[in-house]
Order: structure tokens, then sequence, then C-alpha cells
């Protein structure tokens, strides 16, 4: 029994280490679609032509 306590402890240490580098992931990416999202936001406002400049031609 005594032998197989430090196998659990490795096993758990390492799920756990697997669960903190899981949600790092998840915040990353979580980070870079929220990027993404306001980049698409703003991108359009940037691509129109801007109307007074068209009237100004």
């Amino acid at each position: 029994m005594a032998e197989e306590r430090p196998l659990e402890s490795k096993e758990i240490k390492q799920q756990a280490s697997e669960n903190v580098s899981r949600k790092s992931q998840e915040r990353k990416e979580e980070n870079l679609r929220e990027k993404k999202r306001e980049y698409l936001l703003m991108c359009p406002l940037q691509q129109e032509p801007n109307f007074f400049d068209i009237l100004l031609k």
C-alpha cells in the first residue's frame, strides 16, 4: 500500500498540471477569439471608404 501512494500522488500532480495547462490554453484561445472579435468589429469601419472623402474627390 505504501508503494502505491507515491504513484497516486504523482498521478494527481500530473492531472493537476494537465488541468492547469488546459485552463491556460483555454484562456489563451479565448483571448485570441476576443482579439479577433475586436479586430473584425474595427476592420469594416476602417475598410469602408469615407463618404465625405468620396464627395470631396
